[in-house]
């Protein structure tokens, strides 16, 4: 079956991709073709760090997930290692988008770039498809004030905890999911007990305290506090990266332990700091509880 083909990292699927596939999806229909999207797990040229080092706004579940739900027939994922980088992008064009994949239409946005030095640019798909046979739909880039919307410029604004211009180019709130794990109950000792949960390594998260939804499973969720750092006060600054959500007014169930949960990142209160005594870290916890309060009665 021929295909309606388009390549790239896709991370995040954010409004920039989304016009992309929704361009793919309307032509597959009418042509009655499947719509395939060649992905890279990770960015090329974040691909050679280690995994410990957050570069994604979507893990590979994630994005396969929203890739599916945007109406995409096959997501197939694409390892960039070393014999990838070096293929030459004819190679590259004439063994995936013809021979497997059978593209008769290939849809791409400007900046399109793959193969070897990446030399698979626009100008040489003008080429490569006339010769080929197959039709090339160039899709303009969104943009958000003058800015192209792109995934490392929402990389910058996460790192920067600006989750209203994340929402804003992903066209969704931002989140992350994963595993309840037991962690060392001095939040509990303090009078505020917390969910931990292991979000994988290499995703990036808003550094500090904001106000997010968890949800539980079937619908169900909660509105709480998550604080994401590396706990300075216990630890200094080299304590490994954690993720605590503690929800006020609710008594939560360490039967939690295990569960896999979603965590919608939706307003960012302040950056994680270190403070000199306990004490003074429950007043902020405190005046925290406040602002989350009055914030959840507008």
């Amino acid at each position: 079956m021929k295909s309606v083909l388009t390549l790239g990292t896709f991370d995040g699927v954010h409004l920039g991709h989304q016009r992309i596939l929704q361009r793919m999806l309307r032509i597959a229909r009418r042509k009655k073709r499947r719509a395939v999207v060649l992905s890279f797990v990770m960015p090329p040229r974040h691909a050679h760090l280690p995994d410990a080092v957050p570069v994604l706004l979507t893990t590979a579940d994630e994005k396969n997930r929203l890739l599916k739900v945007a109406g995409m027939d096959r997501v197939v994922p694409l390892i960039f290692d070393r014999k990838t980088s070096q293929t030459p992008a004819q190679l590259f064009f004439d063994r995936q988008m013809i021979a497997r994949w059978n593209a008769d239409v290939l849809v791409v946005g400007p900046d399109v770039a793959f193969g070897y030095r990446r030399s698979g640019s626009l100008s040489f798909l003008r080429r490569a498809c006339r010769r080929a046979g197959i039709e090339l739909v160039v899709v303009s880039p969104v943009r958000l004030g003058r800015r192209k919307i792109s995934s490392s410029l929402i990389r910058e604004k996460l790192r920067a905890a600006d989750l209203a211009s994340a929402r804003q180019m992903l066209g969704r709130p931002y989140e992350a999911k994963g595993g309840v794990v037991r962690g060392d109950g001095r939040g509990r000792k303090m009078g505020f007990p917390t969910v931990n949960v292991r979000i994988p390594a290499g995703k990036i998260l808003p550094a500090g305290v904001s106000i997010v939804r968890a949800f539980l499973g079937r619908g169900r969720f909660l509105r709480g506090l998550c604080n994401v750092g590396n706990r300075p006060t216990f630890y200094g600054r080299n304590g490994e990266r954690t993720v605590e959500i503690y929800f006020p007014g609710r008594q939560i169930s360490r039967s939690l332990n295990g569960r896999r949960i979603r965590i919608v990142f939706d307003r960012y209160l302040r950056p994680e700091r270190r403070f000199s005594t306990v004490a003074s870290l429950i007043l902020q916890l405190q005046r925290d509880v406040r602002s989350f309060q009055r914030i959840n009665r507008r």
